[in-house]
């Protein structure tokens, strides 16, 4: 009751309130909150934990964990630097991770710049000056919800940075606290670098173990064999058709010399490979034609070119080998198909029904040819005398004779009619000059038979009468769906073999039509009007002896 002593209580307990307050505040965040006293203890046991470490998300983990045991932010970022996008991209660590987008930073931004120029924290309660310079980041770092932002800087470069959130407590954070951040930065900035590093080598690795995957099954799938060498001439990549083609496993050549290859193709390959290695020149286009133990004779078409790097520098050579052996038996196969059946056909028939197989239809067209008619004279009395082997014989030199003749003015042979035979100028492909065309073939046929008859004896000698007529008639393929035969059907197809009927031997005789096109060219006589059958009335007929020496 002594108002002295009650005086002197109040006045102590007024004095002692705010240190027993602080103290039983810290009290309650070390019960409540669990904040370390010893930061050091803590930073050596942080450091201890990273040296084992070079996975990123376990890195920033436990870079997570040391902060909450130590601060107990309400809010935890890693803002790391992304080489892919050239910017940093934040990213939420600790119980929020799969609660927020991630927000990016410029990484020529206001913020950027700062964390990289300064050693300490930017702690924003106490740089209220630096609000106006970072206006610009405002929302972005609004989107954090952070208070205070610890750079992680590695060789002079900012590598990314820190963002917490208030403490949960409420205090504000202390000299020691951001002292403490910034040693737990310099001690975790390495090794943030180096696992966010070894994350994008092994992306990287990843990428390129795909592209390789991808780029194998590209050469796995291709039917051309694809080959590689190194400067050293060994190879280095042998797809599974170059397998097929050559017949070798791919294990037995790759890490081998290509000269290693199949006989005799190593030799040759070998030489190959040093003349594009050396010359830098590839060579196109060139076919061998190697015998393979197991395959037979084999036609192969090689492309050779440089292997490069991106300096531009050889380091070896791709070879693409390509298998011509069903292809080349197949154009040989054809080849024989066609020469057989130009010995029946016209060659002008014969190209005409393979570039165009749908125009192989029975029917024809009015047109306008020039008919050629060669008959062999008393060949009936030289039957009579000779044995049936011996005519073919004979008949068949006379006959080639007239074909070389016809074939060499272009003239389309349509058939062989016994001894005779019988040509068409002007179909199936047009020919300008026709009518000419078939009379110097005549002169050519006469001139050869000559020659011919110099050589063998006087009972081998045949001679034809000819009997050329231009004018329209039809001509198309004849016969029946199942065969057919190109030829010209009209009057005057008739007229030529009628004037070949009267000629004498070795005689060429035309009629007034023909000789109105050629006697600017060709030596004529008249020979008269002459009946032929069919005709009512006489037809004027001229013989053809020879060509002017000038005029044309």
């Amino acid at each position: 009751s002594d108002p002295i002593l009650l005086s002197l209580f109040v006045l102590a307990l007024i004095l002692l309130f705010n240190p027993l307050r602080n103290r039983f505040q810290r009290l309650v965040d070390r019960v409540f909150f669990r904040e370390p006293v010893d930061y050091r203890a803590a930073l050596q046991e942080f450091s201890h934990e990273l040296t084992q470490m070079l996975d990123l998300k376990a890195v920033l983990a436990e870079v997570g964990r040391q902060v909450e045991e130590s601060l107990h932010p309400d809010r935890q970022w890693a803002c790391l630097y992304d080489d892919d996008l050239a910017c940093y991209i934040g990213q939420p660590m600790g119980q929020d991770q799969q609660a927020t987008f991630p927000v990016t930073f410029a990484a020529d931004g206001a913020l950027a710049h700062w964390l990289q120029d300064h050693q300490e924290c930017l702690y924003l309660p106490a740089e209220r000056e630096l609000f106006a310079e970072l206006s610009d980041e405002w929302v972005r770092m609004g989107a954090l919800g952070a208070v205070i932002h610890v750079p992680l800087r590695t060789r002079e470069r900012l590598s990314g940075w820190l963002a917490l959130g208030p403490k949960r407590s409420g205090q504000p954070y202390r000299s020691d606290d951001l002292a403490f951040l910034s040693a737990l930065a310099d001690q975790s900035a390495l090794a943030v670098e180096n696992a966010r590093l070894f994350a994008s080598v092994r992306r990287n690795l990843a990428a390129i173990t795909a592209m390789k995957n991808l780029m194998d099954d590209v050469f796995s799938s291709i039917a051309s064999g694809v080959i590689t060498t190194d400067v050293q001439n060994k190879v280095t990549l042998f797809n599974r058709a170059a397998e097929a083609i050559l017949d070798v496993p791919a294990d037995e050549i790759i890490g081998r010399p290509c000269k290693q290859a199949p006989p005799p193709l190593g030799d040759e390959l070998h030489h190959l490979v040093d003349q594009v290695k050396h010359t830098g020149t590839p060579v196109m286009a060139y076919e061998v034609q190697p015998e393979l133990p197991a395959r037979g004779p084999v036609w192969l078409r090689m492309n050779l070119s440089p292997l490069k790097d991106s300096h531009d520098v050889i380091t070896g050579v791709t070879i693409v080998v390509d298998d011509l052996t069903e292809q080349r038996r197949l154009e040989a196969r054809v080849r024989r198909v066609r020469e057989t059946f130009e010995r029946y056909v016209a060659p002008a028939v014969v190209e005409r029904l393979l570039s165009s197989p749908e125009s192989v239809r029975l029917g024809g067209m009015r047109q306008e040819i020039t008919s050629f008619y060669a008959d062999i004279r008393g060949f009936t009395a030289f039957g009579e005398k000779t044995a049936p082997e011996f005519q073919i014989e004979v008949l068949n030199r006379h006959l080639t004779l007239a074909t070389e003749a016809i074939l060499a003015q272009e003239g389309t042979l349509d058939k062989f009619i016994g001894d005779a035979a019988m040509a068409i100028f002007n179909a199936p492909e047009p020919q300008e000059d026709h009518t000419l065309r078939a009379v110097l073939a005549a002169l050519a046929m006469q001139q050869a038979i000559r020659e011919h008859h110099t050589q063998v004896d006087e009972r081998e000698r045949l001679h034809f009468g000819l009997g050329i007529t231009v004018g329209e008639a039809v001509v198309g393929n004849i016969g029946s769906a199942v065969v057919q035969n190109f030829t010209a059907i009209g009057d005057c197809v008739n007229f030529s073999c009628r004037l070949s009927d009267i000629a004498e031997p070795g005689q060429i005789l035309v009629s007034v039509e023909v000789y109105e096109r050629v006697k600017e060219n060709v030596e004529t006589n008249f020979i008269g009007h002459v009946p032929v059958k069919g005709h009512t009335q006489p037809d004027p007929v001229y013989e053809v002896v020879g060509l002017k020496s000038v005029g044309w």
